[in-house]
């Protein structure tokens, strides 16, 4: 029987998911309608871009996450507090440098994304320095299964985003304004975020904890995460770059209609790994079997990935001509396919989430492989847009059999260490 404690953080996930990707559909729904496919595949396209370069954000995330479990399962809060203050500072000075970086290179993005003006690249720009710090505190919330914060957070800069972007695409700013939209909601995200860690980090702790060896433990951990969650999202981003440089503007549009629709899958099933992440890390820091929490959120991923595979066959039609309208009809046909693909991914995502938070590093090198050969084909075949998705298919299929084996010989290693 569930504890009324994993009911209750189970119910404001999923209700803060609901909240959260109804807001983001309809975000993308509308602007799609505003801007048109031509426009619409710049957004989505530039999108991609900062979700790829936000990686090492991303990784910070995992890795606050996993060690805020850790040290708060041992009542460490001087460790806590260290490690958040200590990530915060380095990191908003990376975002900045960064920031520049990305500035230099805007011409290049925007040659090779086909888009005529460099002021989108830019102000797209701007999200990497509140991305840089937000990963800090929402992983710490995250840690300490402070759920209904860490929800809050999320759905605030997803609901800004919505705000901010479709007023300036609805007044005219086009690309601009739905790129400028996502980095205003990044900055109001992290403002709030901040405010909800403000006991922990203005807490008086006694007794010091050395920050060098906190660091050194982090910067460990932190290179088996970033690759992981690097291919994570190349395999979730990178084909709409790739189908945006090879493709027509209108057919590139219609790939983008169909891929945002897959992509419920991802929005749906996203609570699963932001759940046990810390439950299987403070039960494996105790030395406690976690294989139960494995099992069931795989299962879970997986019937929610059948029930809208079948709805995207069968119904793929009218769902996108409902959410899209009559000009994005051409998705269609890519529906099905990609809802299968976005399945996979899923179930690759809980698997690999799974194995970080128990230390089990092995699955990541096979993996890098096989994304970059997911790549590698994409690249030297791209005829049509059904030749992709199905490339996608088949290498997707590979790295969810592949990281099953290495989660379930990694359960049976750990098992046997315990």
């Amino acid at each position: 029987m569930l504890k009324k404690s994993t009911i209750k953080e189970s119910g404001i996930l999923f209700i803060a998911s609901i909240i959260g990707g109804f807001s983001n559909y309809l975000y993308n729904i509308i602007i799609g309608r505003l801007l048109g496919p031509v426009n619409y595949a710049e957004v989505t396209s530039l999108f991609s871009v900062i979700v790829i370069a936000s990686v090492p954000s991303g990784t910070i995330q995992t890795v606050i996450t996993k060690f805020t479990a850790k040290y708060n399962a041992h009542n460490e809060h001087g460790k806590i507090q260290k490690l958040l203050k200590g990530a915060a500072g380095r990191l908003l000075i990376a975002g900045l440098i960064f920031y520049l970086i990305f500035i230099l290179f805007s011409r290049l993005i925007s040659d090779f994304m086909k888009i005529e003006s460099i002021l989108p690249v830019i102000l797209l720009g701007l999200i990497l320095i509140p991305s840089a710090v937000i990963p800090v505190y929402r992983g710490a919330l995250q840690g300490m299964q402070k759920y209904l914060e860490y929800s809050v957070s999320g759905t605030l800069e997803i609901l800004g985003k919505f705000i901010f972007g479709v007023a300036l695409v609805y007044f005219g700013f086009k690309t601009s304004g739905a790129v400028l939209g996502l980095s205003l909601a990044g900055i109001c995200a992290l403002i709030f975020t901040r405010m909800q860690l403000r006991g922990v980090l203005n807490q008086k702790i006694t007794g010091e904890a050395q920050e060098n060896i906190i660091f050194k433990e982090l910067f460990k951990y932190s290179k088996n995460v970033i690759l992981n969650i690097l291919c994570f999202t190349v395999l979730t981003s990178s084909t709409m770059i790739l189908v945006k440089h090879y493709f027509l503007p209108e057919q590139a549009g219609m790939y983008a209609g169909a891929e945002i629709i897959s992509k419920i899958v991802l929005f749906l099933t996203g609570v699963i790994p932001i759940m046990i992440f810390p439950k299987a890390a403070a039960l494996h820091a105790k030395n406690i079997d976690s294989r139960r929490i494995l099992l069931k959120s795989t299962a879970a991923v997986f019937g929610v990935g059948v029930l809208f595979i079948l709805c995207s066959i069968f119904f793929g039609n009218f769902i996108v001509t409902a959410l899209f309208g009559e000009k994005y009809s051409g998705s269609a046909s890519l529906l099905g396919p990609l809802s299968i693909v976005m399945t996979m991914y899923s179930l690759y995502n809980i698997m690999s989430v799974y194995q970080l938070s128990i230390s089990n590093f092995k699955f990541i090198y096979g993996t890098i492989i096989l994304t970059a050969v997911q790549i590698g084909l994409i690249v030297g075949f791209h005829n049509t847009l059904k030749q992709v998705v199905f490339i996608m298919l088949g290498s997707s299929t590979l790295i969810v059999l592949y990281n099953l084996y290495c989660s379930l010989s990694g359960e049976k290693k750990n098992n046997a260490v315990l």
